[in-house]
């Protein structure tokens, strides 16, 4: 139990308010109060200019000037079995080893174990577009495919390269190729409408183009549709 202050306490402290506590020792600038303990001018510590820590043994020896017994070999396979524990064993080796892919197991070649990798392989990369949608839907991050807002999920770069090669790497508006150009070249949403990713609504252009074609939309729109119908004739004439 902690005793409660009596009323002359309180009333000494109270008159102590704003005032400098007697029973404290009178400091005054320029004054020394204890020699022994207080920083003194140009005083140089105990510890400068002094390494502390460890210093290794062998710090400065070359191999020659080591021992015998660091380099043998019976020292050298105890360290790498240490190492190796309980997962390899010396006398072990893998069950594969020296097997070529014919006389390996045919489960491991299957079209189910195949399928059963890509299908792990693309849930743990969500920028991969899977032919199933839904393995993204099990994951805790998964947001809708909002990642790659404002244009749409579908819109990667394998629907880019989809589209370039059908092109021919080529610019459809000026006729510039990719190898001629020194940016990479883009594909273009004719519509403006970045949602619709439709093999009839993209087009392959360069940067400078593509910029150029941001105004006066409904022209541009209407140029590139009159280009993608010509070509839509030629290969069903072919």
């Amino acid at each position: 139990m902690i005793d409660c202050p009596t009323e002359k306490q309180l009333a000494y402290w109270k008159s102590l308010k704003g005032k400098r506590n007697p029973n404290l020792p009178l400091i005054i600038k320029g004054q020394r109060i204890s020699p022994t303990t207080e920083f003194k001018k140009d005083n140089i510590p105990w510890n400068k200019g002094k390494k502390t820590g460890q210093v290794p043994w062998n710090k400065g020896l070359e191999k020659e000037n080591l021992p015998e017994g660091m380099f043998s070999k019976e020292r050298n396979m105890k360290i790498s079995k240490s190492l190796l524990g309980n997962k390899r064993r010396e006398n072990l080796p893998s069950w594969n080893k020296g097997l070529t892919k014919e006389q390996m197991p045919d489960s491991m070649f299957s079209a189910e174990t195949q399928a059963k990798k890509s299908v792990s392989c693309r849930a743990g990369n969500l920028r991969y577009i899977s032919d199933n949608p839904d393995c993204y839907k099990r994951r805790k991050t998964w947001k809708g495919g909002i990642s790659r807002l404002p244009y749409a999920f579908e819109f990667d770069e394998k629907c880019k390269q989809i589209i370039k090669k059908r092109d021919g790497y080529i610019c459809q508006l000026c006729g510039i190729s990719e190898k001629e150009y020194s940016d990479k070249i883009v594909v273009h949403h004719m519509d403006y409408n970045k949602i619709n990713c439709a093999d009839s609504n993209l087009i392959t252009l360069c940067n400078s183009c593509n910029g150029k074609v941001n105004f006066g939309r409904d022209y541009w729109h209407n140029y590139f549709k009159t280009i993608m119908n010509e070509k839509l004739q030629k290969v069903t004439v072919t």
